[in-house]
C-alpha cells in the first residue's frame, strides 16, 4: 500500500469515525427517548402539562395542542393562547381558532364560512391578520352593500389531515352555523400526524438520526407534530400507524372523510369549496371524483398562484416562486402574498356561485390582492 493511499485512509477515518459516533449517540438517545414515549394519551398529557414557550418567547408544537374530547378529532388547540408561534403574532380564542373571539349562536344577519385545514389553513409563519381565513374576513365586510356581514371561523390545526378535519367540521364547526365551507388539501392530508405513527426501529439502518438532525436545523425536515406524506400505503406502511387511525390514511382515508362532510353538508345546503394544493395524481383524482359525486366546488389553487406570478411579472421558475409567495429557509409554507392569493381564490368561487357579489375589478390589481383568474 503507497503512503498516498494510508494518507487517504487515515483522513478518510479521521473524518468518518466522529459522524459514526455522532451517529450512534443520537439513536442511543433517539432509544431512550422513544422508551418514554408512551402511548397516545400519555403524550397528549405531557402536552397538556407542557409550558407554552421554547425558551425564545415562542408557542412551540407541544405548547400548542391537548387532547381532546372527540375521539376522532384527536387533539385540539389550548384556548386562550396569546404569544408569537413561528416568531409571528398568534390570538386563540376560547374555542382554540386563530381569530378573534366569536359567540356560538350566530348573530342575525350574520353569514358564517368554516375553514377546514392543515398547518397551512392554521397560518405556519405569518402573522395574526395575515392569515387567509382573515384576510377574506375583511374583504368580504370590505364589499360594498347591501350585503350581510361576515365571520370567517379557522378551524384549522397544524397537522389536521382530512379525516380529522372532517370530525372538526360535524363536532366543533357545526353548532357555530356555518353557512359555506373551505377545506384546504395538501399532499399530507392522507397520513396523519407524526406524533400518531409508531417509532421506528431505534437502530435500523434505513434512516440516519444524524442527517435527520441536519436537515432538521437547516428547516427542511418534518418535526412536531406536522403531517408526513403518507399517500399510497401499503399494508407494511399502514401498520406503522397506532392502532385505531388506520381508517384515516391513504385514498380510502381521503373518501371516506370526503363522504362524511358531504352527509353533513348535503342536506343543511351548507357549500363545499375544496381549494386543492399540492395533490399526487391519485390523491387529485379522488378529489375530483368525490367533488363531482358531492358537488363540492373543488379547485386548483395554483390557477391563481399563475394569475398572481404572471401579473406581478415574477420569472415563472420554481426558485422564483420559493422567494416570493413562501415563508422561506427552506419552509415552502405560504407568506402573506400565498395567503392573499387564497383568500382571493375563495373570494372569486363565492362570486362564481352568486354567494356574494363583487364590484368591477380596479384597472391594476394591488401588490397584495392578487388578480380573479382560476379554472
Amino acid at each position: 500500500m503507497t503512503s498516498v493511499l494510508k494518507k487517504v485512509l487515515l483522513a478518510a477515518v479521521a473524518l468518518l469515525l466522529p459522524l459514526l459516533l455522532v451517529e450512534v449517540a443520537l439513536r442511543v438517545l433517539y432509544a431512550i427517548d422513544r422508551t418514554r414515549g408512551g402511548n397516545l394519551q400519555q403524550r397528549l398529557e405531557r402536552s397538556r402539562k407542557a409550558t407554552l414557550a421554547d425558551g425564545k418567547g415562542d408557542v412551540n408544537m407541544t405548547g400548542l395542542v391537548q387532547a381532546s374530547r372527540f375521539k376522532d378529532i384527536v387533539y385540539e388547540a389550548k384556548p386562550n393562547l396569546k404569544g408569537t408561534f413561528r416568531g409571528r403574532t398568534m390570538s386563540l380564542n376560547s374555542h382554540g381558532m386563530r381569530g378573534p373571539e366569536v359567540a356560538v349562536a350566530k348573530p342575525p344577519d350574520t353569514r358564517r364560512i368554516a375553514v377546514l385545514g392543515d398547518s397551512v389553513a392554521f397560518g405556519w409563519g405569518v402573522g395574526q391578520e395575515e392569515v387567509f381565513s382573515a384576510v377574506l374576513e375583511r374583504r368580504l365586510n370590505e364589499l360594498p352593500p347591501p350585503r350581510p356581514r361576515y365571520e370567517v371561523l379557522n378551524f384549522a390545526l397544524p397537522g389536521y389531515n382530512t379525516a380529522i378535519e372532517a370530525a372538526t367540521f360535524e363536532h366543533k364547526a357545526l353548532p357555530f352555523g356555518p353557512d359555506a365551507v373551505v377545506i384546504c388539501f395538501v399532499g399530507n392530508d392522507t397520513g396523519v400526524p407524526l406524533f400518531m405513527e409508531k417509532p421506528q426501529a431505534a437502530f435500523s439502518l434505513a434512516r440516519s438520526h444524524l442527517v435527520d438532525l441536519v436537515r432538521s436545523s437547516l428547516g427542511r425536515g418534518e418535526s412536531g407534530l406536522i403531517g408526513n406524506q403518507m399517500t399510497d400505503l401499503d399494508r407494511d406502511e399502514r401498520r406503522a400507524v397506532m392502532a385505531g387511525y388506520e381508517y384515516m390514511v391513504g385514498e380510502s382515508g381521503l373518501r371516506r372523510a370526503l363522504d362524511r362532510l358531504a352527509g353533513l353538508t348535503k342536506p343543511r345546503n351548507i357549500p363545499v369549496f375544496l381549494m386543492k394544493g399540492v395533490a399526487s395524481p391519485k390523491q387529485s383524482a379522488v378529489l375530483d371524483q368525490a367533488a363531482r359525486e358531492h358537488g363540492f366546488d373543488a379547485y386548483e389553487l395554483r390557477a391563481y398562484t399563475d394569475a398572481y406570478v404572471q401579473a406581478s411579472g415574477i420569472t415563472n421558475t420554481p426558485q422564483a416562486r420559493r422567494q416570493h409567495l413562501t415563508v422561506g429557509g427552506g419552509d415552502d409554507h405560504p407568506n402573506a402574498i400565498g395567503h392573499a392569493i387564497c383568500a382571493e381564490s375563495v373570494m372569486d368561487r363565492l362570486a362564481r356561485r352568486s354567494i356574494i357579489r363583487r364590484p368591477a375589478p380596479a384597472s391594476a390589481p394591488a401588490a397584495d390582492a392578487p388578480p380573479a383568474s382560476g379554472g
